[in-house]
């Protein structure tokens, strides 16, 4: 199973056997700097949002 272990760059995971895992848990705090949506428009906030839902793929279907 690959783990994140930066929620900065989601491209440094550690590999770990699944077995081997005694929980998974999700962060209750999110990677988003406090009060950046405050200072978006709803363009950029519809944008913010398209892109986590879609994992970043510009092909997926939320962008048509």
């Amino acid at each position: 199973m690959d783990v994140a272990t930066n929620p900065f760059d989601m491209n440094q995971v550690t590999k770990a056997p699944f077995g081997q895992m005694e929980r998974i848990t999700y962060s209750q705090v999110s990677a988003m700097p406090q009060g950046m949506m405050g200072g978006m428009n709803r363009d950029e906030l519809m944008d913010s949002i398209a892109y986590l839902i879609s994992g970043g793929d510009p092909s997926h279907r939320v962008f048509q």
